[in-house]
């Protein structure tokens, strides 16, 4: 009798250990659908502001419009270099 009992006790903190363990991943799995909302959407935006620069730029002057252009090149070979040396660091 003394067994049983013992082995039910096991039995309910085993369940109560599942059920704390599932709860946990059930919460973090809101979180990574939370934050991946929260990407999306961002990512959205910035494509929309990306077409609405792409439309102003496409009815500019053709110098004005290569100017533009090369200095977003110029921009993004500055950044692209501080993120490879950053990377490098570490």
């Amino acid at each position: 009798e003394r067994i049983r009992k013992a082995e039910n006790k096991g039995d309910e903190r085993i369940r109560a250990a599942q059920t704390v363990m599932q709860r946990t991943i059930d919460s973090k799995d809101e979180e990574i659908l939370a934050a991946h909302r929260q990407a999306y959407a961002a990512a959205e935006k910035l494509r929309r502001q990306a077409n609405n620069i792409d439309h102003i730029v496409g009815r500019l002057p053709l110098e004005m419009r290569v100017r533009f252009f090369e200095e977003r090149d110029k921009v993004a070979a500055i950044n692209g270099a501080k993120n490879k040396s950053q990377k490098e660091r570490g």
